[in-house]
């Protein structure tokens, strides 16, 4: 049995979830999705935990379906 992941790097995002790598870099960047950096300035080694993802996913669908003119529950 396996263990529930806990924290994913920014290319597991984008193979488990088919998000875009700019885009979640850019995210990360910004500060809109939380990211820690084990890594150096010179060789950026970012984490990102779970239920911070899912919260930053959780707000794109949202701003998605508000722009659409769809209402969000």
């Amino acid at each position: 049995m396996t263990q529930p992941r806990i924290f994913y790097r920014p290319m597991e995002i984008h193979q488990e979830f088919g998000i875009p790598r700019d885009r979640i870099y850019t995210a990360i960047n910004t500060g809109e999705l939380k990211a820690a950096n084990f890594g150096t300035e010179r060789k950026r080694s970012f984490f990102v935990a779970l239920v911070d993802l899912d919260a930053w996913i959780t707000q794109l669908k949202n701003w998605r379906d508000d722009s659409s003119g769809k209402e969000t529950q």
